[in-house]
């Protein structure tokens, strides 16, 4: 099985080979720059012509960091059984980045 094309199938991969004890946990913020290191650079997030990245600009999210952080995000709020709520997910990061002065791909404006 290749990489993920989708959002959807991201996180359905993500539920399957990855520890959904680590999942759960609350603080798990070295957990997430470790798996989200490996996502970004083993499924394409910083490649701007694959498809799950692709689908990642749609809804407008341009940074690979971004991507991996709302993967991991959606499988961990499906494990708890939290609303997945990505148009929240996706307002956080936009605000994030309006907050640093940039836009949503990390360049200043």
């Amino acid at each position: 099985m290749g990489n993920p094309q989708t959002i959807d199938e991201a996180v359905s991969k993500v539920l399957t080979i990855i520890d959904n004890k680590s999942l759960k946990e609350e603080d798990s913020s070295l957990f997430h720059h470790i798996a989200g290191r490996w996502i970004r650079n083993n499924w394409g997030l910083w490649n701007i012509n694959d498809p799950l990245h692709k689908e990642f600009n749609a809804i407008g999210i341009f940074h690979a960091d971004d991507m991996s952080g709302i993967i991991l995000e959606t499988a961990h709020r499906i494990l708890n059984g939290f609303p997945i709520n990505l148009v929240g997910q996706v307002n956080h990061y936009k605000a994030h980045w309006t907050k640093m002065g940039c836009d949503m791909k990390g360049n200043k404006i």
